[in-house]
């Protein structure tokens, strides 16, 4: 089982990801991608920022 610490740098690496696809959908020269896929992105930065954030177990 992985270690605390790899366990929580590797949630850091999801939020991360997320904040990351919210910028590139905004910036994209589809119209319809920017109105379906930033609201999601930002969603599961959400929740994976809560998830982040959450205490270990």
């Amino acid at each position: 089982m992985p270690s605390s610490s790899s366990r929580s740098r590797s949630v850091w690496v999801v939020v991360a990801y997320f904040v990351l696809g919210i910028a590139m959908n905004a910036i994209s020269r589809s119209k319809p991608e920017r109105w379906a896929m930033v609201p999601v992105a930002a969603v599961l930065a959400v929740l994976s920022l809560l998830i982040a954030l959450a205490p270990v177990r």
